[in-house]
């Protein structure tokens, strides 16, 4: 029996990534695998003979579990190893030294894509990509209200995406010129604009001045646990996922398709890494790609519909954690084991 604790980054990605996969492995197997917030770390392993921690700068942390017997697993899910020059990620030298280190002091490590792991192998080659699933249970049904005869184009993300929003923000702002009928909806980052100081200190600047008011909504995010069920009430009909081009953009995965998809919206994406190989979505190079794609989807509703529903199946079928929890298993025992 394997005895796993992870110490996580208590981020959405610590659902992902590691308690939605320790909720299969103690309902379908005979190992243990619990979770603890990293800030608990006391150099206790708490009986543990696997120890994974998400995403620390604490190399100290990996070599004192080592030498108490156990096996270390460095779990990363994004590209914050090198300085990507972008204001919304943390570039700051003692956070990047700190967690090349960890990752290179580590017995193995866990990643969420090829293109990931190819960016950090040089620091640790015994590296197992395990894709990102979607766990049923946690996520639902497919959002079914349709509010009216508006047509709601959304996008929902977290505030690294903060340069991908300044890129799209011409585009929505031509749609919305251009159809009456469309209102773009943006969760969980964007801004607001207020009279208050502290307002917009608290929720971001606004980076959506100049599209009125009355033609869009900001909603704020919510807890991971009530994710699945929040997302449902932005009734999107048309979903968005704009990335710039460069490395950190790169090395993410197709999240907010299988998050879209099983919400039954279609989708519109950049056509880059995370998402070149995903089936039934729309894809689009460059802002004007993107401006062409979501009027097609607005003028051609047959063709939301359908694509709506094959990507909801493609991920069923294919991005289940239900399904593919096995593999996370096999990684850790190999990493027990070596």
């Amino acid at each position: 029996m394997l005895k796993i604790r992870a110490f996580t980054n208590s981020s959405g990605s610590a659902w992902w990534r590691l308690e939605s996969v320790a909720r299969h492995v103690n309902l379908n197997t005979e190992h243990e695998f619990l979770c603890f917030n990293a800030k608990q770390w006391t150099g206790d392993i708490l009986d543990g003979d696997i120890i994974i921690f998400q995403m620390v700068i604490n190399p100290d942390a990996i070599t004192d579990a080592q030498r108490k017997g156990a096996k270390v697993i460095y779990e990363m899910d994004d590209l914050l190893t090198e300085k990507v020059g972008r204001q919304e990620i943390n570039d700051n030298e003692m956070f990047v030294s700190g967690m090349t280190e960890s990752i290179k002091r580590a017995d193995m490590v866990t990643t969420t894509t090829q293109v990931l792991a190819d960016k950090v192998k040089h620091l640790n080659d015994n590296i197992v990509v395990l894709p990102n699933y979607i766990d049923l249970s946690w996520w639902g049904d497919m959002a079914r209200v349709k509010r009216n005869d508006e047509i709601r184009i959304g996008w929902a993300g977290g505030i690294s995406h903060r340069a991908d929003l300044i890129y799209i923000k011409p585009v929505v702002k031509r749609i919305l010129e251009e159809y009456d009928n469309t209102h773009f909806v943006y969760c969980g980052a964007g801004g607001v604009s207020s009279a208050s100081m502290s307002t917009e200190l608290m929720y971001g600047e606004d980076l959506f001045k100049g599209i009125p008011g009355n033609r869009r909504d900001m909603y704020l995010g919510t807890s991971t646990d009530l994710w699945g069920i929040k997302s449902k009430t932005l009734y999107f009909d048309i979903a968005i996922a704009p990335l710039i081009n460069d490395n950190f953009n790169d090395c993410k995965s197709n999240i907010k398709w299988q998050e879209y998809s099983m919400n039954g919206w279609a989708g519109v994406y950049s056509d880059e890494p995370p998402y070149s190989d995903i089936t039934h979505a729309l894809k689009a190079k460059t802002p004007d790609e993107f401006y062409k794609q979501i009027k097609y989807l607005i003028e051609n509703p047959e063709k939301r519909a359908e694509l709506a529903l094959k990507s909801r199946a493609d991920v069923i079928k294919n991005w289940t954690l239900d399904m593919n929890y096995p593999k996370y298993v096999e990684a850790y025992k190999k990493c027990l084991n070596q």
